[in-house]
């Protein structure tokens, strides 16, 4: 089997758009091993919220167990507008495998979305200020994947909430799940402008090795958007 599969999801946009990590992500990947899932029309008279859900675990599901099960040992998911690749991916299967769990995810400092189940962060190692999930990011193994996207499914948790609010109870309710708090893998710009250091065209960040940048939340004083800087200077 191939080693890993970039997955993203783009729902109702056109067919030439291309995700916002895709310039960078060929540096690092073949281009048969980027699987852009794309759909678009297929569910208009639910919120917003509910189409997260369905595109980016319902859909994502079937698409996985088509192209991807039994085809590749790890799947790194991406947002598809507001990611990017700021260092190779070379060691995340090293790294990962040094955590002894099934699936890391994002984290970051703001709570999204508010669920029935928030209580049970209380539970929840807090390492950082960035002690909550976020589903934007994600890494881990193929089959385990597979089973948390079911479990979502099959479980239907709590209704008009999107993906997040899912993934959220996924983590909480599971022990082999962890979020990045040390940002590691990711890294959320939300509130972090402090750890970011420029020097003349070279971005780095200040004490993460994080290789994606996903630029969650909103705007703020203490937030730098560094997506579309990622693809002008590079």
């Amino acid at each position: 089997m191939e080693q890993i599969a970039l997955i993203t999801s783009l729902f109702d946009y056109p067919e030439n758009y291309q995700p916002s990590f895709y310039k960078n992500a060929i540096k690092y990947f073949r281009p048969q091993d980027i699987h852009i899932v794309r759909h678009s029309g297929l569910i208009n008279d639910v919120s917003y919220y509910n189409k997260l859900y369905f595109y980016k675990v319902v859909k994502l599901l079937e698409y996985i167990e088509e192209h991807i099960k039994g085809k590749y040992d790890y799947i790194l998911f991406l947002d598809a507008t507001d990611t990017n690749f700021i260092s190779s991916p070379d060691d995340v299967i090293n790294n990962f495998n040094k955590l002894e769990c099934s699936i890391i995810m994002g984290a970051e400092k703001g709570l999204w979305p508010p669920t029935n189940y928030v209580h049970l962060y209380d539970k929840k190692p807090i390492l950082t200020d960035y002690k909550y999930l976020n589903s934007g990011t994600y890494f881990g193994f193929t089959d385990k994947i597979i089973s948390h996207l079911k479990q979502i499914i099959d479980e239907g948790y709590q209704n008009d909430i999107d993906d997040q609010g899912k993934w959220t109870i996924e983590y909480l309710l599971s022990e082999d799940i962890l979020i990045d708090q040390n940002q590691d893998f990711f890294f959320s710009t939300f509130k972090s402008k402090d750890k970011v250091n420029f020097d003349n065209d070279k971005m780095t960040l200040i004490n993460s090795s994080a290789f994606i940048i996903h630029d969650n939340g909103g705007f703020n004083e203490e937030t730098i958007k560094l997506t579309n800087l990622l693809n002008e200077n590079n």
